[in-house]
């Protein structure tokens, strides 16, 4: 059978979206994004240590996620892959020294979530290359959600096109501008639909990695 054109933009958005809200709904984040820290010196103190927590996990993630793209560039699926929001790895680095000093590697906690999710990133790059683009659609839909990282930390990082990144509430929706560049080029794939499928499960799937290590920082919280 000779692959037909799925929106695939569409069918990641509706198949995701329990996710995503299961995801959105962290109390970690909530704690994070919230001022639920508390306020004055020692809030901003804790803040910034939840922060740079959440970002050490990241960073795992991101980093295994850069490797695999660049060994899997000549894959036909991925060449064209919209990687600003996903070639982040070093942006990390460059944050987690400002919060928490040159020597914030002594200062990573092991944390099994993200090094779960970076072995199932390197799994997919050598069994299925192609599910790779679930991932990285879901560290760039991350990293604009609703509930984004603190404005000075997450632009340095993410660089989200929104000026406030707080602001921004239609991350999820066809008018976020992340959204729509990723729609540009998931819709130019030529896929069957179990394949459409296969990638809507996988990003799922990411989405639920990420909730858990949202659910680990929160209990080490």
């Amino acid at each position: 059978m000779a692959p037909v054109r799925a929106h695939l933009s569409r069918a990641l958005l509706a198949g995701t979206a329990e996710a995503r809200r299961q995801l959105e709904g962290s109390p970690f984040l909530a704690a994070l994004f919230t001022g639920a820290c508390g306020s004055g010196v020692y809030g901003e103190y804790v803040r910034a240590l939840y922060c740079a927590r959440y970002l050490s996990g990241l960073r795992e993630v991101y980093g295994a996620l850069e490797e695999a793209l660049w060994r899997q560039r000549a894959h036909p699926m991925l060449r064209a892959v919209p990687c600003d929001e996903v070639l982040r790895a070093g942006a990390i680095d460059e944050d987690l020294r400002c919060l928490a000093g040159e020597d914030w590697e002594l200062l990573r906690p092991p944390l099994s979530a993200a090094a779960l999710h970076a072995e199932r990133v390197r799994a997919v790059a050598a069994e299925a290359p192609c599910l790779l683009i679930a991932h990285a659609y879901a560290a760039a839909v991350c990293e604009s959600a609703p509930a984004p990282l603190p404005c000075a930390w997450g632009v340095r990082t993410f660089q989200c096109p929104v000026a406030e990144r707080g602001e921004c509430e239609l991350a999820q929706l066809a008018s976020c501008a992340v959204t729509r560049r990723w729609a540009r080029h998931l819709d130019t794939l030529s896929l069957r639909e179990d394949e459409v499928d296969e990638v809507v499960q996988e990003a799922s799937f990411a989405f639920r990695l990420r909730a858990q290590l949202c659910s680990e920082l929160a209990q080490a919280a």
